[in-house]
Parts: C-alpha cells; structure tokens; sequence
C-alpha cells in the first residue's frame, strides 16, 4: 500500500471513530490487516472503609475484596483520579490460501497500583509504567482447529458473562480473572490449553509459617471449555481445572505436592434488548483462579504436607436499557472459603460479599460516561469483619 493510500485509510477509520463507531483504525498491506485499537477511560473514585486506615496503594484503582480492611478502627475515605485503565492494542490477521495467522498485542497502566512509588508520582507528574495484557499468536488450520500461542485470558474463564461494570473486574471475588501464557487448541464450541503453573500456599501458624508463599509447580496447568449452548440469545459454558500444587522446598517440607481442581458454569441470557449474566465456580484446591486469590490453594499441615483448601463463589447480573443510549446494571457477588483453621489460624478470609448497581449513557456506541455504587463486606474465620463503600464516576472513549 502506497503513502497515500495508507493515509486515505486512516482518515477514514479516523472519520468513523469521529462520527460514533466503534472501529478501530485499520490498513491492509498484501495478505495481511493491520489494526489499532484502544481507549481513553477516567475513573474518580471515593471510597469509605469502615475500618482504617485506608489501604496504601493496593485496592485503590480497582476492587480487591480480599484486602477490604477488617477489625476495628475508625472510618476513613479516599479520593482518587485516574486514568491508567486506558489501554492500547495492535493486531494483525494474515490470510493464506490455507491458513489464517492472527497476532495481538495490548498494554495499559494499571501497574502502578501495585506500585510502592505511586504516592510520590502522584505528588508530581502521576507517571505509570507499561503493563503487558496480552500478546498472543494463534494459527487457523487447514483442518479447522485454531491454535493459540501466547499470553492472553485463561481457557477457564467466559468473558462473554461478565457484567456490563464500571469497575475494572466487577463482583470479583465470586469470578474467575486470570491472564497467563498457554499454548491452547480450539475446535469449534471447545478449547483445551496447558497454561502457566503458580499456585499460592498459606503457610502453618503452629510451625511459625502464618504467611504464605508460591510454589513452583513442575506440571502445567490444563485447562478446558466447552459452549454446551451459544446462540444469539443463550449461552452456556462449562469450564474445568486440573492443576499440580507443589510445596518444593520453599517450606522444607521436602517435595510435597497435591492436585487441585476447578468448575466453572458461566451463562447470559438475553430478554429483549436486557439480559442476565451470571457465573458458578467451586474448586479444591482451585486458589488463584477465583476471587482475585481471596482464598490460596493449599495450606501446610503439622507435618508440613499439603492439604488443598475448598472455595466457592458466583454472581449474577442484570443489565436493563431504559432506552437506545440508558442502561443501568445490577451485580450482586459472593466467596466463601472453607480453611484449614487448625493449621492456617483464623486471620484468614471466609466469606466476602458485594453489590453494584450503576447507571450509564452513550451518546454514540464509542463514548460511555456513568455512575457506580459498590459494597463490598469482608469477615475473617475468626469473626473480624469490615466494609467498603466506594462511589465511581469514568468516562471511557474507544477508537
């Protein structure tokens, strides 16, 4: 494709993107289509924590119910403004006369919430660094199947299911979220993958191990989905989980290692232009994938083996559109862990529950501006409960 030509091309995804749509800039050269995509998002978000003090940087740019502040204390709120959610992608798609080759890429700047520095960039410039999301390549075969190399979601989850939510990830303590590299086969309506080992093991309050810490697995994880329905107004998904948990020496427990598990039932049902989302997850030993890591997958007894700990959590959704450009959101989500008190101690997380209801406009399919009410309710094994109520406010354009 010539200069000018490539030009005319991006002028007029440029002109599309101006009047409203959502499509992303785009240029062909020979067999392949390059794309550029993204958006633009501001969050103000006020929280009030029942229990101070509010936490450092962790937990402010997006919910994480596992460290909702528990105890006792006096309330305390935040104000924070951000807009490190904005992300950009590239992707490519070559076309053969067999084959289908599509590569992704895509990086926001949420990293520096889990960033120490981030009070001190906030004084002065609010810096934020890079993170990678995806980058993945995948092959469409002659036989039909497609195959997946690379970093992107976890074969175990259903995007198609979550709700429609001005935060980040939404009732995350009762759904699956995980990004991580894999090698994954799909045919049709299912997917099977191994992907990226890494387990989180609570340690023993009787041995002096009450924290915790990661194992290094040796198997991968394998994971595998199934549409059992996917129509333009239904769908349903089944998902599964086999994962190797392994001590190693990390706790000189020798090399003890055990199995864990996952299922994941996630559906939407559509009524009219609304719709019901919703998802059911319970595990032994299923950790990470759930809840942002609310509970971890296994816990040392007295004789420093693993025994895998139990947790379940779900929500579901309701998305009604007042009109063409209104819609509001109802989430209602929930955790609960099953610990091994005896061996972990009871400052561990048992049950977490949340509720957000929003209300949002887009005057054109690309600009969305709206409102957030979030509760979220942690309580430990051994009764310390607390609670934050968070206010949230964002503008998002995607080009």
């Amino acid at each position: 494709m010539t200069l000018k030509r490539l030009a005319t091309a991006a002028l007029a995804a440029s002109g599309m993107a101006a009047s409203g749509g959502a499509s992303a800039l785009s240029a062909q050269f020979g067999d392949t289509e390059f794309t550029f995509g993204g958006y633009i998002k501001l969050d103000a978000l006020y929280t009030n924590y029942s229990v101070g003090p509010v936490p450092s940087n962790r937990g402010r740019q997006f919910t994480i119910p596992s460290i909702v502040p528990v105890g006792d204390g006096d309330s305390e709120g935040a104000l924070d403004l951000s807009a490190r959610e904005s992300r950009f992608n590239f992707k490519t798609v070559t076309n053969t006369e067999r084959h289908r080759f599509t590569s992704f890429v895509e990086l926001d700047f949420l990293d520096a919430a889990f960033d120490g520095d981030l009070a001190n960039e906030e004084r002065l410039v609010n810096g934020s660094n890079a993170r990678l999301r995806h980058a993945f390549v995948s092959w469409g075969m002659p036989s039909g199947g497609e195959l997946l190399l690379g970093q992107t979601w976890s074969t175990f989850m259903e995007l198609a299911a979550y709700p429609d939510l001005l935060d980040f990830i939404g009732p995350a303590q009762g759904m699956t979220f995980i990004r991580q590299p894999m090698v994954r086969y799909t045919r049709g309506r299912f997917q099977v993958a191994l992907e990226n080992p890494d387990a989180t093991i609570q340690g023993n309050v009787n041995t002096g191990q009450a924290g915790g810490f990661v194992d290094q697995s040796e198997l991968p994880d394998l994971t595998a989905k199934v549409q059992l329905v996917a129509s333009e107004r239904t769908l349903l998904t089944l998902a599964a989980l086999v994962r190797q948990i392994d001590a190693g020496d990390s706790a000189d427990t020798g090399d003890d290692t055990v199995m864990g598990y996952g299922i994941s039932l996630s559906g939407r049902q559509k009524f009219g232009m609304d719709d019901i989302r919703f998802q059911f997850n319970f595990g032994d030993g299923i950790g990470r994938y759930l809840g942002l890591n609310a509970a971890r997958g296994a816990v040392l007894d007295n004789s420093g083996e693993l025994e895998t700990i139990q947790a379940m959590g779900g929500y579901i959704s309701y998305r009604h559109f007042w009109s063409q450009r209104w819609r509001s959101n109802l989430a209602v989500g929930y955790f609960a862990a099953d610990n091994e008190t005896q061996f972990s101690g009871e400052a561990v997380t048992e049950t977490i529950s949340s509720a957000q209801v929003n209300l949002l406009y887009s005057p054109v399919a690309a600009f969305t501006i709206g409102g957030e009410l979030m509760f979220h309710q942690r309580e430990l094994e051994n009764g310390a409960d607390g609670d934050q109520t968070r206010l949230q406010f964002s503008a998002k354009y995607a080009f």
